[in-house]
């Protein structure tokens, strides 16, 4: 971690108390200024009515607003700070106001580049970060109120140590090379026993051991046994995850905020329990409580994203073009644990490869890939569809995106790591013109095994899904599972109202009810429909339900795992154009869990006939991928659509996939390519191939 110059500690001091006593927003603004020249003798920070004359006839109040003035070009280093005598939330919307105009006014006058400002909204002591950004296309007017302003960091100076005041003073206030994000290089410094794992590590034990919630571990290790069918867990391999979910989200902040990074503890909790994300920048469905947010409830686990950090502060994530957190992922399980879990990695070209022989022919068409990984084929089609409409408006792309581009994963960290590349995919670019929430569809759901029917009540004249949770029967109303934009609404405002219940607080229906009405305009629609038809009764009842389990200790998960349980069905129902994947490679016989294999036999033999009975006998020698490949396509694929999935070459030769390759099964599909990759190094550890087919009406 960077230290501070000699004598940082005794000039902070002095400035703190100096800017304490001022009473005015010019001299607060003239003592940071000197700070900050005396500190970083080499940045050129001044009034920002010298810096940019252009503004001079603009600025109401001059020698109160401050600027760091960079290259055109610069990541950092171009800094606007707005000074008021004390922040209060009267003043925070003033200054905000006031930075809102200033940036307008210079990116009216840059039509050939908009230069990345970072604003600063301060007292001198308490400080907000905010990253502008606005829909208006380059070249366009910008008025102040089309000037969004994305909170992005907070400080304040009094209570920071003093090397973290100087690492967030540094970072805001100088520009540097920053690195290319490339998988190689990544891999190189934060893959499993690189320097910065290495480093990271011992820290999230630590957090580990200071959190040690029973519930999340057990449910993280039936997840990793639900297809699987085998006991893959251990304490090692969960801190292991939560490393890298905590690098994940990290990166992902750094992609959306446009290579700003936060310093203060506030922040980092906030980026890894998923409150930036999704309550301060509207991303939905992104980060939340799961399985791994514990690490922003140790000291321990907040120093270990600092480490990480100052790693990640020296790469360049604004735009990608692979998918970077692969070859993490990868390396996270030993070769021996990847052939258990059937996990075979498509490196980027193939899946390009594949998308130019699919999706390209009609890039509208919309894709799922139902076992994702860190969402290779996801990166593909999002490259794929950016390409294809550079004229379409941005909030119009990144609607067309998210409606068309679905994952799925029962992996709890390879849906994390999906959801990151999702948004690493889109890019900076254009998801700072985005004008509305994102909601990222990629799921946490075991595709080929749909879930079992829940014990069904009616209550309020409303039919509901009962789960079991911990002995607690959590009741969802069947009318919000039919959609992510009612289902997840609803479940995050349970969860909300639970966690003021278990503190003690009354919560009246009429307050869930406005809180349904205002979480999204779909809730909004159904509760117009049905009069309410006693959502806020059952929405209520969900809640205290939910608040009982946290008084037990034994919710940190549920609301997350409700959010994904349903999704199978929703996209059962919906149905896509286009199946693009990788299915896992597995055996039948490498199976442990006796449950799952009855439930695989019925499938193959029964429901699919991808075996005939009389040749029940082979099952054992049964690659499974085959069996996910028409599965999926049963389930998802619309008629007339195509899938396209890498499969084992074994398909076309072994016996026991003989109704395969005679297209004796259901559904119906019909071949319309084989690419024979049996001589392509390097690339699998067996022979492989990929199978296009098409569903027949």
């Amino acid at each position: 971690m960077q230290s501070a110059p000699p004598n940082f500690t005794e000039r902070l001091k002095r400035y703190l108390s100096d800017v304490q006593k001022q009473n005015s927003e010019a001299g607060k603004a003239f003592l940071y200024l000197e700070f900050v020249r005396d500190v970083f003798k080499q940045v050129d920070m001044d009034y920002l009515e010298r810096l940019y004359p252009e503004l001079e006839k603009h600025i109401q109040f001059k020698s109160k607003t401050l600027a760091v003035r960079g290259r055109s070009d610069a990541f950092l280093s171009n800094v606007i700070v707005e000074f008021k005598i004390e922040l209060t939330n009267a003043a925070r919307e003033q200054a905000e106001g006031e930075l809102r105009k200033y940036v307008a006014i210079l990116w009216s006058r840059q039509a050939k580049g908009r230069v990345a400002y970072v604003a600063v909204a301060t007292d001198g002591l308490n400080c907000v970060v905010y990253r502008p950004r606005t829909s208006v296309p380059l070249g366009g007017e910008v008025s102040p109120d089309v000037v969004r302003l994305d909170v992005i960091d907070r400080l304040a100076l009094s209570k920071a140590k003093p090397g973290r005041v100087f690492i967030w003073l540094d970072r805001y206030m100088l520009y540097r090379t920053l690195k290319p994000a490339t998988a190689e290089g990544i891999v190189d410094e934060f893959g499993l026993g690189r320097s910065a794992y290495n480093d990271t590590v011992p820290m999230i034990e630590k957090a580990w051991r200071d959190v040690r919630e029973r519930t999340l571990y057990d449910q993280w290790a039936s997840y990793l046994r639900v297809v699987y069918g085998i006991r893959m867990e251990s304490e090692e391999l969960f801190i292991r995850h939560a490393y890298l979910a905590t690098l994940s989200k990290l990166m992902a902040f750094t992609t959306i905020s446009g290579g700003v990074l936060p310093v203060s503890d506030e922040e980092i909790i906030r980026v890894i329990d998923g409150d930036m994300f999704s309550k301060e920048w509207g991303f939905r469905n992104f980060v939340e409580e799961d399985f791994f947010s514990w690490v922003a409830r140790s000291q321990n686990g907040v120093e270990a994203a600092h480490n990480l950090l100052e790693r990640i502060a020296a790469y360049d994530l604004r735009a990608i073009d692979e998918d970077v957190l692969k070859g993490l992922y990868e390396g996270l399980l030993d070769k021996r644990e990847r052939h258990q879990l059937g996990e075979v990695y498509t490196p980027d070209w193939l899946a390009e490869y594949m998308v130019s022989k699919t999706l390209n022919i009609d890039p509208h068409k919309s894709v799922l890939d139902p076992a994702c990984g860190s969402g290779t084929f996801l990166a593909a089609a999002i490259r794929a569809k950016k390409a294809a409409f550079p004229s379409m408006q941005p909030q119009e792309l990144i609607d067309h995106i998210v409606e068309s581009v679905t994952g799925m994963d029962v992996h709890p960290l390879a849906v994390l790591m999906a959801r990151t590349t999702y948004i690493l995919s889109m890019g900076t670019d254009l998801l700072e013109l985005r004008t509305g929430p994102v909601a990222i569809p990629v799921y946490m759901a075991d595709s080929i095994r749909l879930p079992e029917e829940e014990e069904q009540t009616t209550l309020e004249g409303v039919r509901c899904t009962s789960v079991d949770a911990e002995g607690v029967k959590l009741r969802i109303p069947n009318v919000l599972l039919k959609s992510p934009s009612l289902s997840d609404a609803a479940i995050e405002v349970a969860r909300d109202y639970a966690k003021l219940i278990s503190k003690g607080e009354k919560v009246a229906e009429d307050a869930i009810l406005n809180s349904l009405r205002t979480r999204s305009a779909a809730l909004e629609r159904l509760l117009a429909k049905t009069e309410g038809a006693g959502l806020p009764t059952l929405i209520l009842m969900l809640a205290r339900d939910m608040a009982n389990l946290i008084e037990r200790k034994k919710d940190t998960i549920w609301a997350f795992i409700l959010k994904n349980k349903y999704k199978t069905s929703y996209l059962r129902e919906r149905r896509v154009q286009l199946l693009l994947g990788n299915p896992p490679w597995l055996p039948y016989r490498d199976v442990q869990s006796a449950d799952y294999q009855r439930f695989l036999k019925q499938m193959i033999i029964e429901t699919h006939g991808l075996l005939d009975k009389s040749d029940a006998e082979v099952i054992t020698l049964m690659e499974l991928a085959t069996l996910f490949l028409v599965r999926c396509a049963d389930l998802y694929l619309a008629e007339d659509g195509v899938v396209a999935f890498v499969l084992p070459r074994s398909v076309f030769s072994a016996d026991q996939h003989d109704n395969f390759r005679k297209l004796k099964f259901n559904p119906k599909l019909k071949i319309l390519q084989i690419l024979d990759l049996e001589d392509v190094k390097p690339l699998f550890r067996v022979p492989s191939c990929v199978v296009i087919a098409c569903k027949e009406k």
